[in-house]
């Protein structure tokens, strides 16, 4: 019977004991799961903030890159473009395209174009004009650029160039004394001497009114201070003796059968011929296209339509027929010169001979070359 309960008893701390045993290593792995899932955690928390450092990051970068770098090279090529280095300046400035500074200020655009007008600038001070010319064609629609295009191709010319002043193709003639001598490579309008059928010389003629004042004025205000005064001499007409009147000062004018003899080629026929014209070996020289617009061939057309000598003669539409209508094409026009008579004026033919004894001045279908005498 003790045997027994002993037996009992042991049995009752055995199974007493694997309980103790089994919550043990319950107890274990839950402290087990539980330090896993610490651990996770914080690789999650350490991840994020990894990753949110990261972005904070790339954030200051992209905006260095987008915001502060170019902020630092605009505000180095405005120091730059300040201490004279316009070039480099301007060199910056265009690499950064059409960058605005966030608190206001021109374009990088804007800028560049600045520094280059301010290089070509001191390019021409420094007399290096084809430099500047360079400079200023960069920029071409940049404020006043085409005109100061002009203002430094004047100091780079030679006889027998052609370049443009003011919209128009011009020719050098000649230069003395700081000065050239220029004429319009076409003929640039169509109109008469002089409106009226009469009377007049180069100093009275409305033509010369017209050049002096309408057309002139169409040049820009520093193209016109590069325009001389010249003292135009009126001789009168070699074959006939017609009064030349007196002798003019004019920004503008058109050349005279001696001058046209001087630059276009003198075979020795204005001295001694006599008649009406000469057709010598250099008329090729003197032939002029007409460089009009449609405009300007109607507006010619409706003048001689109401031309009070023509206007009985020909009809609007049948004065269309007179003047040319193809631009390119050779035409007459007009020298100063008295012709035959003073209700006449010295023209060029539209093959290149020269009519010493004059067309109607009233005549609004002739061309007109303006010269002048150019500042250098």
């Amino acid at each position: 019977m003790g045997l027994f309960k002993d037996n009992l008893k042991k049995k009752d701390d055995n199974e007493h004991q694997a309980s103790e045993s089994s919550a043990t290593s319950g107890a274990d792995v839950d402290h087990h799961d539980n330090q896993g899932l610490t651990a996770l955690h914080l690789w999650v928390k350490a991840t994020v903030t990894v990753l949110v450092c990261l972005a904070v990051l790339a954030g200051l970068g992209a905006g260095y890159w987008f915001v502060g770098r170019p902020m630092l090279a605009y505000n180095g090529a405005d120091k730059l473009e300040k201490s004279g280095q316009y070039a480099k300046a301007a060199e910056v400035f265009n690499e950064l395209g059409d960058y605005a500074p966030l608190f206001g200020g021109k374009s990088s655009y804007d800028r560049a174009n600045a520094a280059i007008y301010k290089y070509a600038e001191s390019l021409m001070e420094n007399e290096d004009y084809e430099g500047a010319i360079k400079q200023f064609k960069s920029i071409r629609s940049y404020e006043d650029a085409k005109e100061r295009i002009d203002e430094c191709s004047a100091f780079v010319l030679n006889i027998g160039d052609t370049y443009t002043f003011g919209g128009y193709e011009w020719v050098v003639l000649d230069k003395q004394e700081g000065k050239a001598l220029i004429i319009t490579k076409d003929i640039i309008d169509l109109r008469a001497y002089n409106e009226e059928y009469t009377d007049v010389t180069w100093e009275q003629s409305t033509l010369r009114a017209w050049l002096n004042g309408e057309f002139y004025n169409r040049f820009g205000a520093a193209e016109r201070s590069l325009i001389a005064n010249t003292k135009v001499v009126n001789d009168d007409n070699p074959w006939e003796g017609t009064d030349g009147g007196n002798d003019t000062t004019d920004k503008i004018f058109l050349l005279s059968l001696d001058e046209f003899a001087l630059y276009f080629g003198d075979s020795g026929e204005l001295a001694s011929s006599d008649g009406s014209f000469f057709d010598d070996q250099y008329k090729e020289a003197r032939i002029a296209n007409l460089n009009v617009t449609q405009a300007q061939i109607e507006d010619a057309a409706r003048r001689i339509d109401t031309n009070p000598v023509y206007g009985n003669l020909y009809t609007y539409e049948e004065a269309l027929d007179i003047v040319p209508k193809i631009n390119g094409e050779s035409w007459h026009w007009w020298l100063r010169s008295p012709g035959y008579i003073s209700y006449y004026a010295a023209t060029v033919f539209i093959d290149g001979f020269v009519v010493v004894y004059g067309s109607g001045v009233s005549l609004h279908g002739f061309g007109v070359r303006p010269a002048l005498w150019l500042n250098l």
